[in-house]
């Protein structure tokens, strides 16, 4: 796959899914939706265009226990409205990569 958007419901019949490994897809935001995925544990988005990780997208990763995510490679801006994740990484610091 090699998007640069992804459908908020691409992923809708992996209930189940696990890993999401999105990699150089020249993603410029996170709009997929994985609050219908609680099995995930790894989500790997590393080599991408993401500047942020949305409110609702930082909420949700909060709940999921545990996981792993790679943001690694990404031009990620630290931006007031975000400092939930921030914390939340700061926090967590095992399992997350830039």
């Amino acid at each position: 796959m090699n998007s640069q958007h992804l459908e908020q419901n691409t992923f809708r019949h992996l209930e189940y899914l696990e890993v999401l490994d999105l990699s150089k897809n020249q993603l410029y935001e996170d709009t997929f939706d994985l609050r219908l995925y609680s099995s995930i544990k790894t989500i790997i988005v590393r080599e991408n265009h993401l500047t942020s990780v949305q409110s609702s997208m930082s909420e949700h990763l909060q709940s999921l226990s545990p996981l792993e995510i790679d943001l690694s490679d990404n031009p990620l801006i630290c931006q007031c409205d975000r400092l939930n994740f921030v914390a939340w990484v700061q926090k967590k610091q095992e399992g997350i990569f830039f």
